[in-house]
C-alpha cells in the first residue's frame, strides 16, 4: 500500500490481458456462457473444466480460475476479421455511390432493410475481397441491401463455424 498508495484492500490482478479480464469482469463462470470479444480479431471465450480440453481444442488458455481450484478459460479468434469488414464496408459504399456521413451507419441502415422473404447472398469477408468486378457481379443478381446483410451474415457464419470447429455445442449454450 505504500509503495502504490493504494489501500490495503485494493485487489491486484497481475498477468491478465484484455480477454481474460473482460471475461473475469463479465464473471463468466460455467461451461453455458460464451463471451464474444470483436474489434479488429473477434475472440471468444469459454469455461473449460481443464487444461487439456483447451489444448486438444488448439485454444489459447488462460489459468482463469484454476489456482483457487476452479476452471480454465479457452480463447480463440477469427484474427483480423474486424479489418477485413471494415474494408468490405468502405468499399461498398463507395461502389454504391453513397459520399454521406457515416458509410458503417448507411451500410448498416441497409442491412436491416431486408425482410425474411430476401435473398441473401453467402459472402465470406475473409476470403474474398470487394473489387469492382465482384461489386457488379453481385449487383447482377441481389439488391444493395441484401449483400450488405450477406456480409453481416458472411462474418457471423464463420464464427459460428470456429465455435463448432473448437468443440463447442451451441445448442448447449444459455448465456453469449
Amino acid at each position: 500500500a505504500e509503495v502504490t498508495g493504494l489501500t490495503v484492500s485494493t485487489q491486484i490482478v497481475l498477468g491478465s490481458f484484455d480477454h481474460p479480464g473482460a471475461a473475469r469482469a463479465l464473471h463468466l463462470q460455467t461451461t453455458s456462457q460464451l463471451m464474444f470479444s470483436c474489434g479488429t480479431s473477434w475472440v471468444g471465450c469459454v469455461i473449460l473444466a481443464d487444461r487439456e480440453t483447451g489444448l486438444q481444442r488448439r485454444m489459447l488458455i488462460d489459468p482463469y480460475e484454476s489456482n483457487n481450484g476452479g476452471d480454465w478459460l479457452g480463447m480463440f479468434s477469427l484474427t483480423s476479421i474486424g479489418q477485413f469488414f471494415d474494408a468490405w464496408v468502405l468499399d461498398f459504399m463507395k461502389y454504391t455511390g453513397s459520399s454521406e456521413g457515416n458509410p458503417f451507419k448507411e451500410f448498416d441502415a441497409l442491412a436491416m432493410m431486408c425482410s425474411s422473404e430476401d435473398s441473401i447472398p453467402v459472402i465470406n469477408p475473409l476470403v474474398n475481397s470487394l473489387t469492382p468486378e465482384l461489386f457488379e457481379t453481385l449487383c447482377a443478381s441481389w439488391e444493395i441491401r441484401a449483400i450488405a446483410r450477406g456480409v453481416l451474415e458472411g462474418v457471423v457464419f464463420q464464427m459460428k463455424k470456429l465455435v463448432i470447429d473448437k468443440g463447442i455445442d451451441i445448442d448447449a449454450l444459455a448465456e453469449i
